[in-house]
Formats: structure tokens, sequence, C-alpha cells
């Protein structure tokens, strides 16, 4: 069974890297380039390139616990084939979610071991290793061929029979709704006001009101579908925003995927829980641009926000990163696109050390350390057990030895206070 794709990026994009390029980068864990790359600007929408189903996505950008940065993977024909999408900005699907070829999964990045913005691709066959259909471990094979024999045009996915949540339209000027996300021709232009349903996960929608450069697929009253501008809608009879903008603060997103982050009263684990925060939830800091900044990722500090419903408290900084409209801020938009990766991307060793030799420490304890990118353990010998124990209340674990920690840590080559 082969596997007809449908091209992830807009057709014009530039290849920066082939498959197989660069052998002297990758070997000997790979022949070459384990996928393609192109070069596109921060925000170009990516597509599923098949009918599918999202499997995994990791939303943490840190190159530490991610080489790929935020990607997403999506399997295919019952698990024949997989497909990769990696070096991503921000995601718009979630994991479990059936999605469609040519559906809009993500927004196209710079995160992880990226040299520049561009998509990284790659395509998996199950069992193609073994059979030797492939000299690429993992299953990995040419996307080329499959590339090669896409439709010229962009077949647009069926949408469902039925919506899944209202929304209405607040911009004053009226919104387009378009046939393709940023880009796609205008269908017709909606009154504010107008009430159209969503064709994605209700989860998904609330998710994406209000938050810019994202994009949703409705359908109108009156049978039309297309995209519209997700920061121009709202659900109806939601009360419209007096608050002035912002200014220089910055928004920042919940990186919590095993437990809902708690929104508390006060900085600190012994404050009132206020309301529990699901993974990707985006807030608005309170704080200084250079004090959310100096906050996000760091163990132990604690960050003044405000919720999309108007609700402020405080958040363990360490299961937060930057959302993409600051995290644009801060790339380098002069560095080249995606060549000059030195190391085959999806074995590259990821700098860190196996938590789970030090007493205590199990799977799951393992796992959500990495999570908020404690991966080392030079990094757990520079905290302190109390530090250490308030990072496993706010992921709702306990642990045993942690007093000890630090120590083994310490006797394991990890040196701390440097």
């Amino acid at each position: 069974m082969s596997l007809n794709i449908h091209y992830p990026v807009p057709r014009n994009a530039r290849l920066s890297q082939r498959f197989r390029a660069n052998p002297q980068w990758y070997q000997p864990a790979f022949p070459g380039h384990e996928g393609v790359d192109w070069a596109i600007s921060i925000g170009t929408p990516i597509c599923a390139a098949a009918d599918g189903e999202v499997f995994f996505i990791n939303r943490n950008p840190n190159p530490k616990v991610s080489p790929y940065g935020i990607y997403v993977r999506v399997r295919h024909q019952h698990g024949q084939y997989e497909t990769i999408y990696a070096h991503l900005s921000q995601v718009t699907v979630r994991e479990n979610q059936t999605v469609q070829a040519g559906q809009v999964i993500a927004l196209s990045g710079n995160t992880g071991r990226s040299t520049g913005p561009h998509l990284h691709f790659t395509i998996k066959k199950q069992g193609a290793t073994a059979r030797k259909e492939t000299d690429y471990q993992k299953d990995v094979v040419d996307p080329h061929p499959y590339l090669d024999a896409a439709a010229t045009g962009t077949p647009q996915p069926t949408p469902p029979a039925q919506t899944t949540l209202d929304v209405q339209v607040t911009a004053a000027d009226g919104l387009n709704l378009r046939a393709a996300p940023v880009i796609g021709a205008v269908v017709t232009t909606l009154p504010c006001g107008t009430v159209v349903g969503s064709l994605e996960a209700a989860d998904v929608t609330r998710r994406k009101l209000g938050q810019p450069n994202q994009w949703l697929w409705v359908r109108t009253s009156g049978g039309q579908v297309g995209h519209v501008a997700a920061w121009h809608v709202n659900v109806p009879g939601a009360p419209a925003s007096t608050d002035a903008p912002a200014g220089e603060a910055y928004r920042v997103q919940v990186n919590s995927p095993d437990i809902p982050l708690k929104l508390r009263l006060g900085p600190g684990t012994g404050q009132p829980i206020l309301e529990d925060l699901p993974h990707t939830t985006i807030l608005e800091c309170l704080e200084s641009s250079a004090a959310t900044l100096e906050k996000v990722g760091k163990y132990g500090d604690w960050l003044h926000v405000r919720t999309q419903d108007g609700l402020t408290g405080h958040v363990a900084a360490w299961y937060l990163c930057l959302s993409l409209d600051s995290l644009t801020e801060t790339l380098d938009p002069s560095v080249s696109f995606g060549i000059g990766a030195r190391e085959p991307e999806e074995l590259r060793p990821a700098d860190v050390d196996d938590l789970e030799r030090i007493k205590g420490i199990g799977p799951k304890i393992a796992a959500l350390l990495t999570a908020v990118g404690i991966c080392t353990f030079k990094q757990i010998a520079a905290l302190t057990p109390e530090q250490l124990k308030t990072v496993l209340a706010e992921g709702g674990l306990g642990g045993m030895h942690i007093d000890t920690w630090p120590e083994q840590a310490r006797e394991m080559g990890g040196a701390a206070g440097d």
C-alpha cells in the first residue's frame, strides 16, 4: 500500500536540504540527512501530508529536551506510515485528533537544534528497515518519490458533518472567510456579530480563540466553509475586553502535558488554587518583559499572570515557555535556513543524563524533570532538596530520598555551583 501525500508546505517553498544530503554530518548514525528541509518564514501554515491521526506532540522548544524542538508525529493507514513535522513554533491540533490531508496542523518555526526558520519533514514506513527497503535506521525512507508524485493542486479535506462550537465575529469592520489560512482566497466577508460553527475539536477551538497567528476552520449558517483569524472571534456573549494593550508584556504558554498547571492566589505551593490550566494554555504576563524572560523556565520562580477569562494569579514559572508572539521576537531572521545541522536530528544526543540512576527517581519523575528542563546530573546537583520537592509538588508527584538527590548527582559527575 502506497502513501499519496499532500505537500506539507506551500509549493513555492525553497528546498534547503534534500534527503541523504551532507553525509559527513550524519554518519555513522545515518547515511545522510534523514528528511527534507524547506526554508520558510516563521508562522507559515504546515499541513498534514495525508489523512491520519496525531499520536505525539512535543511542545517544548528546548533543544536539550528535543533536538526537533516543537514537533508533531502523525500516523497514516493504521500505522503503516508516519510523518514528522519538526522545528515548529506552534501546534494547532491535539494528540489523538484525526486530521485530513491538507489540514493545517502547525505553524513553522525555528525551535530545537535549528540554524534558521524551516520545516524538517520525515516519512517512515513500518518495517522498512527490517525488510531492507531502506538503509536508514528507524524505518526512515526517502520522501522525494512521495513528494514528486504529489498532486500539483491543493486537495481540500472533507469537512465534518457537524460543527463543534459556535463562535462569533468580534472584528468591528467584519472578518474575511478564507479558503486557506493566512493567504487563502477570500470566500466572503462576515459582518461583526456573525455566528459560525467551528469544524475543529471544541477544546482546540477554545485554545485558539483570541490568539494571534491562529486560524480556525469554520462553516457558516449558509454552508460556506473556510478559515477565519481566531483572534477576531469569540464565544457568543463573551464580554469584550476593556483592558488597554499590555505594551511590553509577554504571553506565555503552559508546558505541563501530564497534569494541569495550578493557578494560585499567590506565589508558592501553599497558596489557594484558583483554577487548573491545561497544557498549552496561553497566559498574559503581568510583569515586565525583563522579569518574564528571567523567570520563564526557571525552577523556584513564580510569575504573575492573567488568563483569557480575566482571572489573575501566580503560576510556577518552570512549567511555562514563551508563546509564538513572544518567541518570534527573540529569533534572529538573518541566520541560514536549515543548512548546517551537523548531527542526525532524530538520533543526535540531547545532552541529557540517565536520571533514573539516582535512587528515588523512577520513570515518571525522570519524565517530569526532563519536561521542565532538568535533564542532567549537573542541574540536579545545583538545586536544593526544597526546590526539587516544589518541582515535583507542582507536577502532582512525590518522591523518596529527595534530600540525597543533589549529593547523588554530584557523585555521578554533576558539579554544582558553576
